[in-house]
């Protein structure tokens, strides 16, 4: 999404509170989105009186608790999937229609570059469609079979000790050598979550503090928020 990045690729997402869609110009849900891109453990750093505050005031976005909806996106993902190949499939069928009403000229004729040029555009929204269609269908070969939300709770504003963030790193490493793909979000996705992103990267790959901390703004820059 546009507020999210990938800590380690296909395995541990971190970013904002999964609010709205994902992209200004498509209508799927940040939820949804994360979840076609294979997460299934959704893992809330916010307290629940926060995360309620913070539902309550954007209510106009959020119809459904982060719990809720992830039960909504894997009900409705195969319906919505149904319809962007149906959409696809009537995009190819008529710009199909439209290029055997195109006339064969001949190149020396002097109408053939515009007729070329129309071709070209039909054949690119075909091109485009099956694309769409070949990315939707992977989107579904990703989506989790199942999936869970977890409230892991820390103070906004604060510094955990060492003795209180230790339990934290030890049970998202859990999860990880699982083999769960994980979503850590806080409210804004880069102070609570950027220090427990930074301690599971050392507990998973003894990085020390300057290559974590490198690797951390470089995958936070990727956002296209800027979060």
């Amino acid at each position: 999404t546009d507020s999210s990045f990938w800590l380690i690729p296909g395995r541990i997402a971190v970013g904002t509170y999964p609010l709205g869609r994902a992209h200004p110009t498509i209508r799927t849900s940040c939820v949804a989105a994360l979840m076609m891109a294979g997460c299934g453990t959704f893992v809330s750093l916010m307290e629940e009186e926060e995360e309620l505050a913070l539902e309550e005031r954007h209510a106009d976005v959020v119809t459904h608790t982060i719990e809720d909806a992830l039960g909504h996106a894997s009900k409705f993902a195969q319906y919505e999937a149904s319809q962007v190949f149906l959409d696809c499939k009537r995009t190819i069928s008529e710009q199909e229609a439209l290029i055997k009403n195109i006339i064969p000229y001949e190149k020396t004729h002097e109408r053939y570059p515009a007729a070329r040029r129309e071709r070209l555009r039909y054949v690119g929204r075909i091109d485009l469609a099956k694309q769409t269609m070949e990315r939707t269908a992977k989107a579904l070969d990703n989506y989790p079979k199942n999936h869970e939300f977890l409230r892991i709770p820390m103070a906004e504003h604060e510094c955990p000790s060492l003795q209180q963030l230790l339990p934290t790193v030890w049970e998202l490493e859990r999860l990880y050598r699982e083999g769960k793909r994980l979503y850590l979000y806080s409210r804004e996705g880069h102070g609570r979550c950027g220090v427990l992103a930074g301690a599971l990267l050392g507990r998973l790959y003894g990085m020390d503090a300057y290559h974590t901390m490198y690797r951390l703004q470089a995958c936070h820059d990727v956002c296209a928020n800027n979060i």
